[in-house]
């Protein structure tokens, strides 16, 4: 765990301190923007029984960034959800219903898909970018007797898509799927645990942005 909070630590120093352009009038606040969302997230476990869904269940997101261009940037976050199983998985003593919450910490690498193809545009309303992350993710132990309650490492894709409120803010809705060992969730077997989220939120721009 200290390998995975020095990174964090690193990463949130390199957006925060780092000047997104050369000019030296530009603020470090400058091309910074901080996100919050909430949605739904389900659970896949593979190949446990590749029909075994969670039930739709909730997730949240919190996020601080930079833009180091109009096409590259980086954010760190925290993602969590709750959910419950779909189905009774005999072989790890798991009953259907059974509640369990997870969270994520991350940190993303943004790519602007939008800016790149479309070129800058302060009038367009809606802008996208993909982006690739990884850290660590737990499933809680408080809220059940199956789950390990350690981090283990997990990575991610995904889609941010911003519509434009004003200079200042934005709508999001950031589509992510989650991979990471299933030894966080079941008592063993399996090759792969998934969670695919949806969350819809606000960002804010702090100070000036490209």
């Amino acid at each position: 765990m200290k390998s995975i909070y020095t990174l964090a630590a690193a990463i949130a120093a390199v957006i925060l301190l780092q000047p997104a352009k050369a000019n030296a009038q530009d603020r470090f606040i400058d091309n910074t923007f901080v996100s919050a969302g909430v949605g739904a997230n389900v659970t896949i476990l593979h190949p446990l029984n590749p029909k075994t869904w969670g039930d739709m269940g909730f997730a949240t997101d919190i996020t601080i960034g930079k833009w180091f261009s109009p096409r590259f940037g980086a954010r760190l976050g925290v993602h969590g959800g709750w959910n419950k199983c779909k189905q009774d998985l005999t072989a790890q003593d798991i009953p259907a219903g059974t509640p369990y919450g997870f969270s994520y910490i991350h940190a993303d690498f943004l790519y602007s898909i939008s800016k790149d193809i479309l070129g800058m545009n302060e009038d367009r309303i809606w802008d996208a970018a993909i982006y690739v992350n990884g850290g660590a993710a737990k499933v809680s132990k408080s809220r059940t007797v199956f789950a390990k309650g350690q981090y283990t490492w997990a990575f991610g894709v995904g889609m941010l898509n911003e519509f434009k409120v004003c200079k200042e803010a934005s709508i999001t809705l950031d589509l992510m799927a989650i991979a990471t060992n299933p030894s966080v969730f079941t008592k063993g077997g399996g090759r792969a645990v998934v969670f695919p989220t949806a969350t819809v939120g606000v960002s804010f721009n702090l100070g000036e942005i490209f």
